[in-house]
């Protein structure tokens, strides 16, 4: 077992686990709602919850008023306590046991991150959860290098293959490159978990971190560029593609972007018109989620690459279509392309209102230091390699791309 439960060094925390373990038996009650900045609060809380057998609900600490208010919440909510008589928590391992024998009847409520449209309302289970946690004597000393918002799935994933294998986490989430860098040189972090764009804006490759074991990456379309960007970045490292969501949690995982259908999920997948369907006994509650005939319309467009077994490719989500001159602009084609180039560090394609149009096809673009890139050297490029209609019209040169709560690019224009 390691020594720390968390190490959060850009905000001064770091905690044992026989720190940990002292303060949850000290603990009187516990917050039922949780709208939280501190990640280690977060964790504390969820914690507490399992062990009291109460449920929780998660929110983003950022959420405004009115946001809060047409989710049915109101702040005062946040600042509510519940009393408990916990148990006395002699050791880390005896609370791991302690979880895993009051889970039953648990419950935790999470939303999805809304970028199209009002959050939905998700229940999950411990068992629903935790279902891909994998327990293991090899998996003892792993050092988690956490890069996802810890009130989303993906995060929650993390947060419990961490502490049911009492690893330590170490969290990235929302620092700078370099901070992430020294923070994984440090601690010899042998495990990180994040989306595509996370990893993007961790190149190019400068350094390289040979204690990392594991990289896996979900949440967007992942590439063969990233897959060996990241082979360099952390040479010792396996990594794999997770296709996740709130309403399910992780269904499969990949080395690269053709994902497979397991024997054990063949009658609960399947895949009409180019969707992606899910059954309804692979999801959290909600009443927010319309169901057909028991399956889950995901909105997910995949290619079938093989049918024995079914094999699929990632496309775009449905609504990230952008309709250009009646032509359909998959943006997601048009950065994997931008991001291929060696100057480019990430883009970002998007479509902006236009009276002649209807829409235009832009893109913002950040190159690695030290490269430059012309418009119209953008605009050759893309040209020999995609239709006409998919060459964006406006380039913008930016420093940044603005990520979603989640580290997804933000793809919602005001």
């Amino acid at each position: 077992m390691n020594q720390f439960f968390l190490i959060d060094e850009k905000r001064n925390i770091s905690v044992s686990w026989e720190q940990f373990v002292c303060e949850l038996s000290d603990a009187n009650e516990y917050y039922p709602y949780v709208m939280e900045a501190s990640p280690y609060n977060i964790f504390k809380q969820i914690v507490l919850s399992l062990l009291a057998s109460e449920p929780i609900t998660i929110l983003d600490s950022d959420l405004r008023n009115e946001e809060l208010a047409n989710l049915g919440y109101t702040h005062d909510q946040f600042l509510s306590t519940t009393k408990i008589n916990f148990p006395s928590v002699p050791n880390a391992e005896e609370l791991i046991k302690m979880i895993s024998g009051r889970a039953d009847g648990w419950a935790m409520t999470l939303y999805t991150s809304g970028t199209t449209g009002l959050p939905k309302k998700v229940e999950h289970t411990f068992q629903s959860l935790t279902r891909w946690v994998r327990l293991d004597e090899n998996r003892k000393e792993d050092i988690w290098g956490f890069a996802y918002n810890p009130t989303h799935m993906a995060g929650l994933q993390v947060f419990f293959q961490a502490l049911l294998n009492l690893n330590t986490i170490v969290y990235l989430f929302g620092n700078s490159r370099d901070e992430i860098f020294d923070s994984i040189d440090r601690m010899q972090v042998t495990n990180i978990s994040a989306t595509p764009t996370f990893f993007r804006l961790l190149m190019p490759v400068e350094r390289t971190f040979a204690s990392v074991k594991k990289i896996t990456t979900g949440g967007e379309k992942f590439d063969i560029r990233l897959k060996s960007d990241l082979a360099q970045l952390f040479p010792q490292s396996k990594v794999r593609n997770v296709y996740a969501s709130t309403e399910a949690g992780s269904l499969f995982s990949a080395g690269g972007d053709v994902f497979t259908i397991s024997p054990e999920l063949e009658s609960l997948i399947k895949i009409k018109d180019g969707e992606l369907l899910i059954h309804g006994s692979l999801l959290g509650y909600s009443e927010s989620l319309l169901l057909k005939d028991g399956w889950y319309y995901s909105g997910d467009l995949v290619e079938i690459v093989s049918t024995d077994p079914v094999s699929f490719r990632f496309i775009h989500r449905k609504n990230d279509l952008i309709n250009v001159g009646g032509y359909k602009v998959n943006p997601a084609e048009v950065e994997e392309m931008l991001n291929a180039h060696e100057s480019i560090k990430i883009a970002k394609v998007y479509g902006r209102p236009n009276s002649v149009m209807g829409t235009i096809l832009c893109c913002d673009i950040v190159l690695n230091d030290g490269f430059a890139l012309s418009v119209s050297q953008i605009r050759e490029y893309l040209g020999k390699r995609l239709q006409p209609f998919k060459v964006p019209r406006i380039v913008n040169f930016t420093d940044r791309i603005e990520t979603t709560r989640t580290g997804k690019i933000k793809r919602n224009q005001e």
